[in-house]
């Protein structure tokens, strides 16, 4: 049921970050100002800066920009906001809801805004990555890749890579997916973008986590934590943290893992970062089970579950559930390891029926898909149609050129 943290890397496009509640409480005091535009921009700040430990409060400032009067003629920000509803919807692991927000946000995306539209195909790949859908992931990755590449900036390429090679990750196909990850490591080691190598240095070492060669992933992990040791600001640090910890549980060196599972919690804790405090102590409670310390295994579990409901991430419910069956059943207790496997079942049934199932996911996602491939078709007929244009204007101008030499000739010839 675990599975290897690897990072998919956001690119959105912001105004200001906000992290603390007084400066919060500073932009809503804003709200109120008489100005269209302020009022939008303090909604959609509010909006991005709830995103990462609020998503139900994001979508509600996202909702008021929609919810305007006066924004009937503004596809800017009714894009921004139905982007936001996309991303918010995606952090809660409302995948369905966030491919039908990010379909909405695309169809606003006009010609001048091909780095926002390459954005909304990023969050598409990662929904339908999270539901398994990985033949659709790639096709939204690489119609993001494919904007990126014409706007010619390296760390959006650099992102999309990163994320093509985590699908082909998720697909087990850990060459292509190492392929991608050093292809994405190379520009940004190009660029010199410390936390960036970091990044590509976790997910490689993912890469080689799997393939079961230890001694590279370990090395891969530790070149990324070298980088980031005593940075301050990596959001994903914990991740990297928790990876390790995995790895020495994977390797039954339930000490060294502890160490690394503690130190992400501190860290998570440190940033407030809900999401990562339920995970880290969801995957510590795993390893007293495993341990066979089924008290602390057992309390840990439920505060995991406590934090997993309390901000609505359902794939960490599941691990919480379903190895609490599992402790149940170790503890000979099998009335509750039934009750906690319903539950658990209960929950994964729930999820596929919020995500309209991979189908109904796959008709939705598609619509779009089919509607880029409609736009470059399109495009295709007008460079034919610009080159046949070309090519008559030669054939037209040879063919008057001729005809003046032909007449000069008779008249040269006359004479």
């Amino acid at each position: 049921m675990r599975r290897l943290l690897f990072v998919i890397l956001f690119v959105s496009q912001c105004f200001f970050v906000y992290s603390s509640n007084s400066k919060r409480d500073s932009l809503k005091q804003l709200i109120n100002v008489p100005s269209d535009s302020l009022t939008y921009d303090v909604l959609y700040q509010l909006s991005e800066d709830y995103i990462s430990d609020y998503p139900d409060s994001a979508i509600y400032y996202a909702d008021q920009i929609l919810k305007s009067e006066n924004l009937f003629f503004d596809s800017v920000f009714t894009m921004k906001a139905n982007y936001l509803k996309g991303k918010a919807s995606y952090r809660s692991s409302d995948y369905s809801n966030s491919i039908k927000y990010i379909e909405k946000a695309i169809s606003y995306c006009v010609k001048n805004h091909e780095k926002e539209k390459a954005d909304c195909y990023n969050i598409l790949g990662n929904s339908l990555i999270e539901i398994d859908n990985c033949k659709l992931s790639l096709s939204a990755y690489f119609t993001s890749l494919n904007i990126r590449n014409g706007l010619k900036d390296s760390l959006l390429i650099s992102a999309s890579l990163n994320n093509i090679g985590n699908v082909y990750f998720q697909m087990q196909e850990y060459s292509k997916a190492l392929d991608y990850y050093n292809q994405s490591l190379v520009l940004k080691e190009n660029a010199n973008n410390l936390q960036g190598i970091a990044v590509m240095r976790n997910n490689i070492g993912n890469v080689y986590h799997k393939m079961n060669d230890s001694l590279m992933a370990l090395s891969s992990y530790l070149k990324a934590l070298d980088i980031i040791e005593f940075e301050n600001n990596v959001d994903w640090k914990p991740i990297l943290l928790e990876n390790i910890g995995q790895l020495y549980l994977d390797c039954c060196d339930i000490n060294k893992c502890m160490v690394y599972y503690h130190r992400a919690l501190i860290e998570s804790e440190r940033k407030g970062d809900k999401i990562s405090i339920a995970s880290v102590k969801s995957s510590l409670a795993i390893a007293y089970l495993k341990n066979g310390d089924y008290n602390a295994s057992l309390g840990l579990f439920e505060e995991a579950l406590t934090k997993a409901k309390e901000i609505g991430v359902a794939r960490i419910e599941l691990d919480c559930y379903y190895y609490m069956s599992e402790l149940y059943e170790k503890k000979n207790n099998f009335e509750k390891s039934i009750q906690y496997f319903k539950k658990y079942d209960k929950i994964r049934a729930k999820i596929y029926r919020e995500n309209n199932s991979k189908e109904i996911a796959e008709i939705q996602a598609k619509f779009q898909l089919d509607k880029i491939d409609t736009e470059n078709e399109v495009l295709k007929q007008r460079n034919t149609i610009q080159r046949l244009e070309i090519d008559k204007q030669k054939t037209r101008g040879l063919y008057f050129f001729s005809l003046g030499v032909l007449i000069l000739s008779l008249l040269i010839y006359s004479i």
